[in-house]
């Protein structure tokens, strides 16, 4: 008998979560949190990658795992804070 995979949400072992899945999640989150400032998901992508790069792991690994194909996309902003840097601390 063949197993079958779980959804959560519509991801699959095979496939991700859909986007517009992640962000009503995080706006439900950022309601209840009182978290007044302007901050999406994409603002969390960025302050991990920034927090990453300045705990010293490496810029290319990063890169990987956030699913840069070219360099320059994350070399663009490296090791620059972000305007909403601490908003979520």
């Amino acid at each position: 008998m063949a197993e079958r995979q779980a959804e959560v949400h519509g991801a699959t072992a095979t496939s991700p979560v859909p986007l517009g899945t992640v962000q009503q999640v995080f706006r439900a989150a950022l309601a209840v949190s009182g978290v007044h400032k302007h901050v999406s998901v994409h603002s969390l992508r960025h302050s991990y990658a920034t927090h990453l790069l300045e705990d010293g792991v490496n810029l290319r690994q990063i890169q990987t795992w956030l699913g840069h194909n070219s360099p320059a996309l994350s070399r663009r902003g490296a090791g620059s804070k972000p305007p909403f840097s601490g908003a979520l601390a």
